[in-house]
Parts: C-alpha cells; sequence; structure tokens
C-alpha cells in the first residue's frame, strides 16, 4: 500500500491523532500572530485557544517571525511588573519599577527604555539599569510628578543568554498625589574655598520645579549679584543654574539663597536654604 494510502487511512481512523491544543500555550508572535484556532490576548500578550477559559498559568513561544513562519527564537516576555499595568496611588518616595522576566536577562540597555508622563519629555532614568537573574530595576533620575499617568515603554535591546530580542513591553500606571515639598540634593560648591570666580553656581533638586528665577535664586556678597537663571538642560528641570553677569568678586564669600517661592508641580515650597563659599 502506498504511503499516501496509509495517509488517507490515518486521516480516516478516529482518535489516531491530534494535535495538542492547550488552553493558553504561547507567547504571541509579532503583530499579536497565533496558531490557527487561537487570538493574542492584550492583557498578557499570550495566545488563547478560542472557547477556552482565558485563565494563563505559563506560555511557550509562538515563535512567529515576519513573514508568519513558526521557526522564530524563543520568546522573551515579562511575566509581571511593578506597579503593574494600570496601578493608581503609586507611590513617589521613591518610584522604581520591576520586571520579572520569564527567563534570565542580560545585556540590559538604558537606550531600550523611554519613562515619560502623557504631556512631557521622556523622564530620565539611572545610566546603568539593575539587572539581576530574571528581575529589571528602572529607577527614574527625579521624583515623579504626583497625580500624572505615565507610560512606560520597554524595547528590544534586553536579551537572554540565548541571544533572543525580548518581546516589546509597555505599561501606564498613576503616580500618587503630591504632598511631599521639594529638596535642595546638590550644592556642589557649598562650603568650598578658593573657588574659580569664573564659576556659575548650581543647584539640584529632589524633582522638578517651579519659580525658579533671581528673585528665589539669589546669589549675593555684601549685596545681590546679577545674573541669569536657568534649567542646566531642556530634558531636566530639576537642575537649575545661575549665570553671572561678571565674575565673581575675587576673596570673597558668597551666598546662595533659595526661597520657599520655589515649589514643585504640585505647589508644595521648598524650605528655605542658604549655602555659602569663598572664591580665590
Amino acid at each position: 500500500m502506498s504511503i499516501g494510502a496509509w495517509l488517507v487511512i490515518a486521516a480516516t481512523v478516529p482518535g489516531c491523532y491530534r494535535t495538542p491544543a492547550p488552553a493558553c500555550g504561547f507567547v504571541c508572535g509579532l503583530a499579536g500572530s497565533c496558531p490557527d484556532n487561537y487570538t493574542c490576548s492584550a492583557d498578557d500578550n499570550r495566545c488563547h485557544l478560542n472557547g477556552a477559559s482565558s485563565s494563563c498559568e505559563t506560555a511557550l513561544d509562538a515563535g512567529f517571525t515576519d513573514d508568519g513562519s513558526s521557526d522564530g527564537p524563543p520568546a522573551i516576555y515579562v511575566v509581571e511588573s511593578t506597579p503593574a499595568n494600570g496601578d493608581l496611588d503609586v507611590a513617589l518616595t521613591p518610584t522604581t519599577i520591576t520586571l520579572t522576566y520569564n527567563v534570565v536577562i542580560s545585556g540590559v540597555d538604558i537606550g531600550s527604555v523611554a519613562l515619560f508622563p502623557e504631556l512631557g519629555a521622556v523622564v530620565p532614568v539611572d545610566d546603568q539599569l539593575t539587572g539581576v537573574d530574571n528581575i529589571v530595576t528602572i529607577t527614574p533620575a527625579y521624583q515623579l510628578t504626583g497625580s500624572t499617568t505615565y507610560q512606560l515603554d520597554v524595547g528590544m535591546n534586553f536579551t537572554a543568554p540565548t541571544g533572543s530580542p525580548q518581546t516589546e513591553y509597555d505599561i501606564q500606571f498613576t503616580t500618587a498625589a503630591d504632598t511631599v515639598p521639594p529638596t535642595v540634593t546638590t550644592v556642589p560648591m557649598n562650603n568650598d574655598t578658593n573657588v574659580d570666580t569664573a564659576s556659575v553656581i548650581v543647584a539640584t533638586f529632589s524633582e522638578p520645579v517651579l519659580g525658579v528665577d533671581t528673585t528665589t535664586f539669589v546669589v549675593s556678597s555684601g549685596g545681590p549679584l546679577t545674573g541669569t537663571v536657568a534649567p542646566m538642560s531642556a530634558n531636566d528641570p530639576t537642575v537649575w543654574v545661575f549665570t553671572p553677569d561678571a565674575p565673581l568678586p575675587s576673596a570673597s564669600t558668597i551666598e546662595l539663597q533659595l526661597l520657599a517661592g520655589i515649589t514643585d508641580t504640585s505647589n508644595n515650597p521648598l524650605a528655605p536654604i542658604d549655602y555659602t563659599f569663598v572664591t580665590m
């Protein structure tokens, strides 16, 4: 009997063979690709068997490539995150984001992470993301804004030991109301001596601040010194710089006063602070 005939008989004998069909056994492929009779769920990025329970305990990789074939590399994906997608009242002090992956992660790349509010610039994160085993911790460079919805996008630049890229991942979460006043975290020249008279004066705050100008960022030496105050970078509203109109007076004590007119974006005022340094 020919092979073709055997195949016809096998196809007509009930119970001879049935392709396994787990209720939820695959991570979705590119563009939501799934095997026949499966649908990709936007909730967990897994292929669910049509008509089966929506519960997923584990997931394999559907392994779909750009052309829809199933010979792609194993998927790397986020199992859970803290905060989770849709979380409300996320704590501000501090806000850290942890991603738990299905495999050990290597090659953690800051360039693959974007954290930003609905309206606003991308928030810088630590220069080196922390990765331990299958957990990645993302720490914003400064306190996030209160009562604000943020989106986290994680791209394709994390890899597993196999070299496989991760599935892109994004979540949204909303921060709690901000009741904490801003603080000054760094004034590089505080109590310094022999400071160059050509120096600018820098202050770094714990979070984005408003109301920073020459009436609240006051530089004096026996009287106010004139100059301009501006953020060091348009992308970082936590670092402010006073640039004097003329060199600082030599062999003099320079005083910097940061006053309560400086507030965070929730109108919490800064507690006034004085710093001094001595020029050459």
